[in-house]
């Protein structure tokens, strides 16, 4: 159970980075170079998002079964 609240914990910490670099990039008085580095910080966040969310449903899953 200590796992899966671990897991729980790093999900929403990169789902959280996720959000912040989103909100960030959104700003318009940004330049262009700073714009296409921010594009592949947030691809980032939402691979590493993505990896602790499967991580995280896939314990779930199986401590519910």
């Amino acid at each position: 159970m200590e796992k899966l609240i671990f897991k729980q914990e790093i999900y929403a910490r990169t789902l959280h980075a996720l959000d912040r670099s989103i909100k960030f990039l959104s700003r318009t008085d940004i330049d262009t170079d700073l714009q296409a580095t921010l594009i592949a910080s947030v691809i980032k966040h939402f691979e590493m998002c993505y990896e602790a969310s499967w991580k995280f449903l896939k314990l779930y899953l199986k401590s519910a079964l």
